[in-house]
């Protein structure tokens, strides 16, 4: 029995020496396929995979060959009921031995059997068929509840994570392919979907993992390049049942930031989060029919309902072998073992059975072959990249897209980056985006006004030296603008005083950076300086002066009703 419960957990962050740190991606995994640990073993039946544990697992099994070769002759089987635990063996050794017991009690120390059974037989038949009428029905109903549970986890659970991965991955892709025509573009593209795609895997065994407790490896999760060294770090510092939830808060940013990439509108953000609730909502489902079992005195009830009519039907047909073979009737002592071999076999192997579906993400032969299903939503997600990029590629070339009012992104701008020092982060420009700045032309009459300017503290890093220069530039190109503003009433020098004002506060000239007297007086300046330049002639609506209007009007004749 597997045991999922961890004991005295407490996690710890690792320290991880760059945590921000540019992610590369090489070209063999961007371009490569999760490949399988061996080939498919294909047997008599059914069909396995050995996962990374070294365990086979039945991915698929056919039916109809089952029906023709017969349950007897693959009794032993791998993947069957009497393969699967030893404890069936036991148990039915168990009651093999209370009808030996109740046979030798009856022929050796017992009364007469003839008097036995006329007078006793008939009362213990009768209990015995009271209590195989109502215990079919309610072990049905427990086994019928242990086999929805298991669908659930299946169809909801993994399944609802796999289809809404590859949902996200078709989104992002089909959104992506026809706006990223650069090739330079669409390789950034598929290295962080890449990382999208495979963070999901990730997720998916992690869930797998929780059943082998704290002690599991995430070594294999490496091997096949779903996590990276660092990331499984900070995976292993996480308690086991959070992983899979982080792996999904991770495609959630990561999403959010490739559809930023591409400029989709921000309406698609519901539709984008829509899909990572649902893949989350699968985690969930599977947390709840994991760490929600059945009520324990539901299921104790149930085994000992079970154990207490195998144990009846052993000890009646012990009775009955007694009696037969005291009359010489082997026939019915033959039919006796059979029907104990039978019945007790069946209640108790389907008991195993729910006791193994109640866990299925382990690493027994008929839990979830969690690799499989790794490796078929990863062929997927490659196959609508590579096909959709081709059949993009055509159109281009055949000019049928991009259709009108398409949108195209012909190049991606130069990224920021991020360092870090410490728990400090700063955001950068590149030089290049510095650099490309544009310098505009002020005035002389306000180029004073760039002097007069409260000083500001010495620069001391290279970053404050690059956002000094920053906030210089955003000075710069506000006065330009100013000077091209027709000021001609006290209403539009308010404006303009309250803009400044705005903008300084912006660029960080406000009282963060100088005391709110000197700030006052210099901005009193700005004012002085603008009230002295002289007001515009007033203009007609044709843009006339009021002596060229007069004129115009005395050259036009009358107009007359």
């Amino acid at each position: 029995m597997r045991h999922r419960a961890l004991k005295n957990f407490s996690p710890k962050l690792p320290e991880v020496p760059d945590i921000v740190r540019e992610m590369t991606v090489s070209e063999d995994e961007a371009d490569g396929d999760l490949k399988r640990v061996a080939e498919p073993r294909t047997g008599r039946v059914h069909t396995t995979i050995q996962g990374f544990t070294g365990k086979q697992k039945i991915i698929h099994y056919n039916f109809g060959k089952l029906i023709n070769i017969g349950p007897f002759l693959t009794l032993l089987m791998n993947g069957t009921v009497f393969n699967l635990d030893k404890n069936l063996w036991i148990n039915m050794a168990k009651y093999l031995f209370l009808c030996g017991i109740s046979a030798f009690f009856l022929t050796f120390l017992g009364a007469d059997i003839e008097v036995f059974e006329s007078e006793s037989m008939p009362n213990i038949q009768r209990a015995n068929e009271n209590l195989q009428r109502f215990c079919p029905f309610l072990f049905g109903l427990f086994v019928s509840l242990s086999l929805g549970r298991w669908w659930i986890m299946r169809a909801d659970g993994v399944g609802g994570i796999a289809d809404y991965l590859t949902n996200l991955s078709c989104f992002l892709t089909a959104n992506a392919v026809r706006r990223l025509p650069n090739p330079e573009d669409w390789k950034l593209f598929k290295q962080v979907h890449l990382r999208i795609v495979r963070y999901g895997l990730a997720a998916l065994s992690c869930i797998a993992k929780e059943s082998r407790g704290s002690t599991a490896s995430l070594d294999d999760l490496v091997k096949l390049k779903l996590l990276t060294e660092q990331e499984k770090v900070l995976m292993e510092a996480v308690d086991p049942y959070s992983r899979a939830e982080a792996l999904w808060c991770w495609i959630s940013s990561l999403s959010s930031e490739l559809m930023e990439m591409v400029k989709l509108p921000p309406p698609n953000m519901n539709m984008l989060y829509t899909h990572i609730r649902n893949g989350s909502k699968g985690v969930h489902t599977i947390h709840q029919y994991l760490l929600t079992q059945l009520p324990f005195p539901y299921v104790h009830m149930i085994t000992l309902l079970v154990n207490a009519h195998n144990s009846v039907v052993a000890i009646v047909a012990g009775l009955k072998f007694a009696i037969a073979m005291n009359g010489g009737r082997w026939t019915e002592c033959t039919l006796e073992i059979v029907q104990l071999l039978i019945v007790p076999t069946m209640y108790q192997g389907l008991l195993q059975i729910c006791m193994f579906l109640s866990d299925p993400f382990g690493e027994d032969i008929i839990d979830f072959p969690i690799l499989e299903y790794i490796i078929e939503v990863s062929e997927a997600s490659k196959a609508m990249e590579t096909t959709c990029r081709a059949m993009y590629a055509e159109r281009w070339r055949t000019r049928s897209s991009p259709l009108p009012n398409a949108s195209l992104i012909h190049k991606l701008p130069q990224p920021a980056t991020v360092t870090g020092e410490g728990d400090r982060r700063v955001l950068e420009l590149q030089p290049s985006a510095a650099a490309a700045l544009p310098a505009p032309a002020v005035p002389p009459s306000q180029a004073s006004l760039l002097q007069q300017a409260p000083e500001q503290p010495a620069v001391t890093s290279a970053s404050e030296k690059q956002s000094a220069e920053l906030q210089s530039a955003m000075l710069t190109s506000m006065l330009s603008s100013m000077s091209k503003t027709e000021l001609t009433t006290t209403t539009h020098m308010s404006s303009t005083e309250t803009m400044v004002k705005t903008a300084l506060m912006e660029v960080g000239f406000g009282p963060s950076s100088e005391s709110l007297e000197h700030l006052g007086k210099w901005l009193m300046d700005v004012q002085q300086h603008f009230e002295n330049i002289p007001p515009m002639p007033n203009l007609d609506i044709a843009g006339r002066r009021p002596e060229d209007a007069s004129a115009f009007l005395k050259q036009t004749p009358a107009i007359t009703r």
